[in-house]
């Protein structure tokens, strides 16, 4: 199940988004806040698929929202929707620069809303298996060196098993000289 956030100070706007957010697929669950800095303490533990915000708020821009949420754990690749009335270049490069992902204008068309949420959660989605995957791939790697390791090991035991059953002294030094193995040969 995909997880939204939405952040607006103005209810209506949240209560459009919400809506708007709540449509994108069958099982979205949709998290609301008008506050930034309340919105940033819930997400310290808790890691969202996707969150939509306004830009203009009191107390906190939507680029500071954006700064202070890359600083936490897990939240560098989630991405991020500002909505803004701001025709200004100089609003999105602030909230570029902080680490959006997308914007949209208000008003805010709503397919156009959809499409571009719901893009965003499939490119979401397939980063989150390209995750898991590489996980998997590490994992497996890790359990086929250790597979080898051992193998090794044991290959290495029972030469020198066979090795110390020779009846001849069998023995390797290394360049300097210094005995590296001596089998238990009997005379």
């Amino acid at each position: 199940m995909a997880l939204i956030v939405v952040l607006d100070d103005r209810v209506t706007n949240r209560n459009i988004f919400c809506k708007l957010a709540s449509t994108i697929e069958a099982d979205v669950a949709v998290r609301a806040f008008g506050d930034p800095a309340e919105a940033l303490e819930w997400l310290r533990h808790n890691t969202p698929d996707l969150i939509i915000t306004d830009y203009k708020m009191p107390n906190m821009d939507g680029a500071e929202f954006i700064r202070r949420f890359r600083e936490i754990p897990r939240a560098a690749d989630i991405p991020i929707v500002v909505i803004t009335v701001y025709e200004e270049r100089g609003y999105r490069l602030r909230a570029l620069e902080a680490g959006a992902t997308d914007f949209l204008n208000s008003p805010v068309d709503h397919h156009e809303f959809v499409t571009r949420a719901r893009n965003l959660l499939k490119l979401r989605q397939q980063q989150l298996e390209l995750e898991a995957r590489a996980d998997t791939l590490e994992r497996k790697l890790e359990h086929s060196e250790q597979t080898r390791a051992h193998d090794l090991r044991d290959s290495r035991e029972r030469l020198a098993q066979v090795i110390d059953t020779v009846p001849v002294m069998i023995s390797a030094a290394s360049p300097d000289g210094r005995i590296l193995f001596v089998n238990t040969h009997q005379a």
